[in-house]
Parts: C-alpha cells; structure tokens; sequence
C-alpha cells in the first residue's frame, strides 16, 4: 500500500491515526469529570450509610439514616453535576467575574461588591437556628468532599485554568439573595419614572405604570419630592464619574440589561403559576398543586430535582444548586409552591453630601457618616500564554449608609447620590430557614410558621396537604412607609419617607379552604385592602384569568381533575390580553381601509393575513401564522402611536433609552385602553365614524407585513408559523461566547406561548429577525396529595450541567411538548393507572452507595 498509494498511506500514518489518537485520549480525559451513576465509595464526614438510587433522566433519591448526612450527600451531588455553575454563582455574588472573564466583567463586580450581598449574608448567619446552620454547614461539606476525591474537574474550569476555592455555607445564603434580587425589580422602576418623566406628564405616565396610584403623580408632587434641588453635580459625583468612565455602567438601563441579557437577573417577566384544587374536583379526592416559576432561559437550570429523606426529612422537589434542602416541593404531610408577589422591598433615597465630606450625609437630624470600603478587583488578562500581559487590578471604593448601600457609584450618572434600601438587606434575614422548616412543616399553622420567617424576595405561597387543605399565605417583608408609595426616589432628608417597620405578618393576605375549592396565583394583582402598599408593578391578569377559565371549565363539566389536566393548563398557549385587543384591529372598518389602500403587492396577503386574524383563538402555538402577524402588528402599532412624542427623547441623560424603556413596558391591556378612549393624548383628535388611531393601526399593519415577509424570506402567509420566528436557545455560559464554538453548541428550538399566555415565552426581536425567548418556565411541578408518588416534575434542559453527560439536555424534547416525569421507585410508578407511564420510563437506571471513611473518623 506505501508503494501504491504512498500520500493516502502517508495521510493515514502521519494525520488521521494522530488525529483518532488525541480525538480518543481527548474525550477519554474529559470523561473522567462525568457524575458518578453507580458503584461504591467512601466519604470522609459522613456519620452513616448512605444509598442513591437514579432513575433514567438522573434525578437521584437519596436516602440517609439522619438529615445532615441527606444535607451532605446533595452537596455532594450538586458538585458533581453543577460545580461550573456553582463556581460561576459564588464568584458572581463576591464580585469576582473578572477574575474569569476579564475587563468586561469589572462593572457586574463593582455593582455585586457595591451591593454587599455575601457581608449580609454574613451577618445574616448569626440569626439562624442550629438546624439551619447544620444544614448548610453539612451541604458545604459535601460538595468540598466531592472536590477533595476528584482531581478531575469540569472542562470550562479546565479551559479557564480555575481551582474551586471550598464552599463556605455563606456562599449559600448569598445565592439565596442573588435570587432575590433576580425578583426585586423596584429600584429599576423608580429610575424608569424618574427618567420618564422628564419626557411625559404624570397622567400620561400611568399609561405605562397603570398600577400606580391616582392620587400620587401630581405636578406639584413630583417637583417638590423628586427634582427641587438634586440636579448639583457635585465635586465628589463628577470626580466619581470622571475617573470611572470605562469601568463601570453607562447609566440604570445599561445595568439592568447587562444583568438581565448576560446573567438572567432582573428579567421583567420573571414571574411564576401557581394553582391548587381541592380534593372535590379531583381523581384522588385529595388536592392537586401546580407550579412553574418562570425565570431567565439558561443552559444550566437554577433548579435541581431531587428526593431526600433522613431521619426526619422526607421531601420530594426542587432544590436550588447551592442551596441546601427542597426549596418547592413537598413532604409526607403536605405540599407547597410558590409565585412572585411582584412587591415592592426596595426603595431609593437621594443623599444630599457636603461638597468638602465624602464620608458624610445630611438627615433631618444632622449629619451622619458613611462608611468606606476600598476594594480590589483582580481582572484576567486577554490573552494567556508566555505573550500574555497582566492586567493591573483596580481599586474601587464602596460606600455604604445607614439606609443602604450607595448603589449610584457602580454606574457613571452624576448628580444624584442614591443609596438602597432593601428588605433582603435586613440583618435579621431567616429567609433561608423559612425554606429550611417548610420541609418539615406537618399542618397550616406549621406552614405558616414556616412563611413567617422570610424576608426576601416576598412571594405568594400555595398550600395543599394529605387531609384535604388548601390555603395561600403572603410571604416577605413588605415596608410600612411613613409617607409616599415607593414608586419614586425620595429625599433622605425626608424623615416621613423612610420605612417605619414592616407590615405586620398577621396583616398580609393569606386564605384557608374557600368555597370555590380553587385558588390561582400568577402575579396578579391581589392587595384588595388598599392600605396595604405590596405593589404598584403587578402582571397582567390574562395568566390569572386563564387558569382560572380552564379550571372552571373542569369544574362545569364535572371532569375529575388529574395530575394530566393539570400539566395541560401549564402547557396552556391562549393570551386572553391577545383576545381583548383583537376586536380593534379586525373591525369591518379598519379591514376595509387596509384593503382598499393596500400597494398590489401587499393586497393578497393583507387579505389572507386579515382572514387568520379574525378566525384566531389567540392560541401562541407553534403552528399559528395569525400569532406572528399580531406580534408584528402589535409592536409596529406601538411604535407609530408614539414616535411623535416619545422618538425625540431615544436617547437621554448618558445613554439612557427611554423611550424604548416605555414603549416596550407597554401590554396588550395597555393598548387597548388608548384604542378604547379617545380622551387619550397619543392619536390626536378624533374623526366622526373613524376609529381610535386609525392611521397608525393601518399603516403599522403594511409595516408588519413587510417585516414578517423580509424575516421569513416568504410571501407566504402559510410559511409564517409562529415557531418559525419564534425561538428558544440554550446558549453554553462559556462555550457561547466564541463563534465557531457556539455554533456546535448552541441548540434553538421552535417555542410556543407568548407574555400572556399560562406557557409564558417573552421573547424579544433579534437582528437578523424574528424573536428570541429570553423568559420561561424553569421548571413545571405537579403534585397530588394522594400519595407522595404522585408527583411530577420536568425541567427545561436536564439534571446534569456536564456538557458531556447523558443527563445533559435529555428533558427538553419532553419539556417543549409539554409532558412530564414521575418521582418515584419503579414498583410506585407502575401502580399508577390511567396516567402514560411505561417499564422502561419507570426503571431506576443505577445505584450509588455512599458510606463513612472510617479510617478519616
């Protein structure tokens, strides 16, 4: 063969076998980081035998003889399948991604050391019970045992060069508060009024803002509380922005979409369903709970799904990595879930400092001091190797009040010093032990026990137990203001501004077994005593009414309700905001117009576009050509009503966009308003016979049919399927970041559901047109209070964060149809008649057995 063919033989030789040998040696080597499934091993701190069995998606029931060796071993599992995610969680909340990333992550830093996250967790520890403490004590144990017998450490630390430092149980309770600053989006609101209204009036504000309260946004108001002397730049704020221009934030919004497009923190639909129905309307004659939080789309879910049981801990759910202990989910006794009460725990105060003093502020009392902090940020140089040239590490100052941390000196806006005042600050902060108790919450009022203790983010708890009890409780610490509503920055100076306390626990609305056997949470509106302040910044009540309509319909048909109905809702695709708003777009009049002053061109597609829309059942599903031409619509509308009066102001002080901040702030049920009252300012005066903005509804339709036939590269109508345009990616953190990798990796599917719908999908329009999902469910639970089998759950992804391993993305074919798994043991899996299951989706695939190194004890 040399002799014959001696550039084929050569090729062989000297490039393919080399090749196969360092393809073979490479993923050989990363192989050896994948989770362990099965066999035997010793661990040094554990107490007892401990047995892990997985079932075919890798989702483990541990089972420990005592609770802190349960709490161990998920530490444990947890490093195995998540530890790049958990390095990523802990160096973000200590302000060290530069350290990884390099310059471009100095300003997340300097805004998460400005924040002081990990010092209150710190100072949060000492409030903590001796259980809680254990528990987080043991869980940190576990995932440095896994890094002590693992020399092998997943490829992105490999790649980055990255030895984990150990876990500290701090690093848990400051991911806890990172959580909650993903759901504490007040802050970002008061800027966004403040900017606003610069541009609008206060009654054209509440177009916008349509929760805020009437009798707030006065001229008069506004003038006094918000810009009456705040507009001095000082020596000290300019010398702060001056010296910091390449550092940090260019101005809020800057901030807010760098956290929310780059981290998934702060996203605006974050927001969660929640139902539960009593044991009258169902198979089992004991009460069904529902639950999906929805959270930013990310490769590597926030979420883990386990079952722990120890000598008292008995628990099926989802655990939070790098937190110990099932945050949702349910014990022997009883079930819970959780929504985002969307409430208002942060509030900004503008300081009013000497022009000779840094380290003071004024107060209606005298002056008071500010402490000062100088702190290093280590950054990672651009390139590495022997031609590599290190970066110097900069040196920030962070100040802190006693209302807060100064927050405007993480971003470059001069003029108004703001210091944060934030519930999840609170140095008496048990909102990890409210979690903690749940899992062993036996009855209502241990539940509520449980509620009680939480601080932050405030959320709306649902409650169903193995008696036959339902209930809501309303969790959180919710400020009592002397004065004002918290929608607006206020003056330190101000003493009537600041927090009096907190809302009394006994006061927040909670409900116990009603009549209607139903209760629905979905980030509605429920402050029905207006005296009390839980928000101004509630979602839309489409989700809410929805499930609700769906469940009735149950009801009314006398359908014994099972755990399938219940996954059918949360797959539910129907916007009800979509419906209200459909009837002034395809009205006979408006349709007339667009035909008979259609170009040729558009004229047979106007028509057949105008015929889906009017037969539509505002279903957002896949398939749905009538949803992409209303998502269209709907923003091109929106952008023709206010461009007169909003597009000259694009762009104001440094950067902000705030027009784009309003416009896309603005729903379906916000439009329709102005479409339904013309005493509005945005369309001018009307004409006799003609409809509410007629002109804008028609021109932004041509707009819209031009823009769908330039994204889909069709003149097709049925060639405009919503799934077509419509996406969700999942983007590896690391490997994402490079082009030629990202397009191996990279996976993007055809997503269903809209803002609105109970399968929320915000999505936002991308460049190279159509839409990308940035918000979804992060996972769907279910359970049946029948018996503690009965339970489901699916995540959007998988179990695993291992890019090579099987548990990696094996859930989302299901999650995307909208199907479920069972936590349970083969034998309780297939007792469960009526409900799709099957030998090989019940078998336990493995075993890990776990047991004390005696010789280390």
């Amino acid at each position: 063969m040399l002799t014959k063919f001696p550039f084929i033989t050569r090729l062989i030789i000297f490039v393919i076998l080399p090749l196969g040998v360092a393809l073979y040696c490479c993923i050989h080597y990363l192989t050896l980081s994948y989770p362990s499934y099965s066999g035997q091993m010793s661990l040094n701190g554990l107490k007892d035998k401990v047995e892990v069995t997985f079932d075919n998606f890798g989702v483990p029931k541990v089972v420990a003889k005592n609770d802190e060796d349960a709490y161990f071993v998920q530490g444990y599992l947890h490093a195995s399948e998540r530890l790049w995610q958990m390095e990523l969680q802990k160096r973000m909340v200590q302000g060290r991604l530069s350290e990884l990333y390099g310059i471009e992550s100095v300003p997340v830093d300097i805004w998460m050391r400005t924040l002081g996250l990990r010092k209150a967790s710190k100072n949060a520890w000492e409030s903590l019970s001796e259980g809680a403490k254990s528990a987080l004590i043991a869980y940190a144990k576990g995932v440095n045992e896994w890094l002590r017998i693992n020399s092998k450490l997943p490829v992105e630390l490999e790649i980055l060069g990255i030895s984990p430092e150990p876990w500290e149980p701090i690093d848990s309770l400051a991911w806890q508060k990172v959580l909650a600053l993903n759901l504490g989006l007040n802050m970002y609101g008061e800027i966004n009024r403040m900017d606003a209204l610069q541009i609008v009036t206060p009654e054209e504000l509440k177009t916008f803002f349509q929760f805020d309260p009437e009798s707030f946004l006065t001229p008069s108001d506004f003038q006094e509380n918000v810009y009456s002397n705040f507009n001095i730049k000082t020596k000290q704020a300019l010398q702060l922005s001056e010296s910091s221009r390449n550092i940090r934030f260019q101005s809020w919004e800057n901030m807010n979409n760098t956290l929310q497009q780059r981290w998934g923190i702060g996203e605006r639909y974050s927001g969660s369903n929640g139902w539960v129905v009593s044991g009258k309307y169902t198979k089992s004659n004991l009460p069904l709970l529902a639950n999906d939080p929805h959270l930013s789309i990310s490769r590597d879910s926030t979420w883990y799904a386990i079952q722990l049981s120890g000598d008292e801990l008995n628990v099926i759910g989802m655990s939070i990595v790098g937190i110990p202990g099932v945050v949702l989910g349910r014990n022997s006794n009883l079930a819970w879930g959780a929504t985002s009460l969307m409430s208002d725990q942060q509030d900004l105060f503008i300081l009013d400092i000497p022009y000779t003093d840094k380290t003071l502020y004024r107060t209606n009392v005298g002056l008071k001091n500010i402490t000062v902090k100088q702190e290093v940020i280590h950054i990672k140089s651009p390139a590495q190797g022997v031609f590599s040239r290190e970066v110097k590490p900069i040196k920030v100052q962070v100040r802190t009040t006693e209302i807060g941390p100064i927050v405007s000196d993480a971003i470059q806006v001069s003029g108004r010093t703001m210091a944060l005042k934030w519930s999840a600050l609170d140095k008496s902060d048990r909102s990890f032990e409210a979690f903690f108790n749940l899992q062993y919450a036996t009855n209502w009022e241990e539940f509520r026990s449980s509620v009680k203790l939480l601080k932050a983010p405030g959320l709306h708890f649902l409650y169903a137990d193995s008696k036959g009890n339902i209930g809501s409780q309303v969790g959180g610490a919710i400020p009592l203001r002397g004065a004002g509503v918290g929608i607006l920055p206020q003056r330190a100076t101000n003493e009537e501004y600041h927090w009096q306390g907190y809302i009394p626990f006994e006061d927040l609305p909670t409900l116990y077994n009603p009549d209607s056997g139903i209760i629905v949470s979905a980030n509605n509106i429920i402050d029905k005593n207006k005296s009390l302040n839980i928000s101004h910044e509630w979602a839309s009540d489409a989700r809410f009414h929805r499930i609700n309509e769906l469940l009735d319909d149950l009801k009314n048909k006398n359908m014994e309700m099972t755990i399938r109905d219940m996954a059918k809702i949360q797959f539910d695709q129907v916007d009800l905001s979509v419906k209200d708003l459909l009837p002034f777009l395809t009205n006979e009049r408006v349709r007339d117009i667009i035909i008979q002053n259609s170009p040729e061109e558009l004229l047979n597609v106007s028509k057949t576009a105008l015929d889906e829309l009017s037969n539509w059942n505002a279903s957002f599903d896949t398939g749905s050509s009538a949803a992409s031409i209303f998502q269209y619509w709907f923003i091109e509308l929106k952008r023709q009503i206010f461009s007169k009066k909003l597009m000259p102001y694009w762009k104001l002080n440094e950067g902000t966009d705030v027009s784009n901040v309003l416009i896309s702030s603005l729903g379906s049920n916000g439009l329709k308003k102005i479409l339904n009252n013309n005493s509005q300012p945005w369309c001018g005066v009307i004409e006799s016979n003609s409809v509410y903005c007629e002109n804008e509804i028609v021109e932004s339709f041509y707009s819209a049919i031009r823009a769908i036939e330039k994204d889909t590269k069709s003149r097709a109508v049925s060639d405009w399927g919503w799934g077509t345009l419509h996406k969700v990616e999942y983007n590896h953190e690391l490997f994402g970041m490079y082009k030629l990798l990202n397009s191996v990796v990279k996976e993007s599917y055809p997503a269903g559901g809209s803002s609105n719908t109970v399968n929320l999908a915000n999505a936002i329009p991308v460049k190279n047109g159509g839409f990308i999902q940035t918000i979804g469910a992060s996972f769907r639970q279910i359970f049946d209070l029948k018996e503690t089998s009965m339970s489901t759950y699916i995540l959007p992804t998988g179990e695993s964060g291992n890019f090579f391993a099987a548990h990696y993305d094996d859930q989302i074919s299901d999650f995307l149809k909208g199907d479920f798994k069972f936590y349970s043991t083969v034998d309780d899996c297939l007792k469960k008649s009526g409900l799709r299951t099957s030998k090989e989706k019940c078998n336990e695939n493995s075993k890990l057995l776990f047991s004390p190194n005696r010789e280390a004890l």
